[in-house]
């Protein structure tokens, strides 16, 4: 099977898992509460991800382990809102909500980012900061790169500033 058509059946995958997680959560709310579901809900991504994890990457346990920490952390204030909202409203409801975080997000940004604040920076090895980004104007950071490679004079942010009316 070619990449391309193997890629597409993932994300085909990818949007039903996803799409139907709302209703899912719903049902599962009749025999668990809203914080039974997330270590399921996470149990089952990583033993997912697990299986289709390229066969090439062998990570250290210690690396999984943090893999696994990070995930646990970094989702499960979302997935409680989430699930303690669908104990209080419809799928339909809750869905909505959630895609509309991106233009929360950018209102919010809107509200609290400023001239001169400072987006980030480039430290060395030892800590020391080489560089620091701050904000050109009043306006959204649009994207913001977090990796250890940037390539040189490359996009580190991308920044939108509203245009003043004519």
């Amino acid at each position: 099977m070619k990449k391309k058509t193997l890629g597409h059946i993932y994300a085909l995958f990818t949007i039903l898992v996803w799409g139907s997680c709302f209703v899912l959560t719903k049902v599962m709310l009749t025999a668990y509460t809203p914080t039974q579901i997330i270590p399921l809900r996470m149990g089952l991504a990583y033993l997912t991800l697990w299986v289709l994890r390229p066969k090439s990457m062998k990570l250290p346990w210690k690396d999984e382990l943090m893999f696994i920490l990070i995930g646990i952390t970094g989702g499960s204030f979302y997935f409680f809102l989430q699930n303690t909202a669908s104990a209080h409203t419809s799928a339909a409801n809750v869905s909505i909500l959630v895609s509309m975080s991106p233009i929360l997000t950018v209102i919010l940004a809107q509200l609290f980012s400023r001239k001169g604040e400072k987006l980030g920076e480039i430290r060395d090895y030892f800590g020391k900061s080489l560089f620091t980004e701050l904000a050109p104007a009043d306006g959204v950071l649009l994207y913001q790169t977090a990796s250890l490679n940037i390539i040189e004079k490359g996009p580190m942010v991308s920044y939108g500033v509203p245009r003043p009316d004519p």
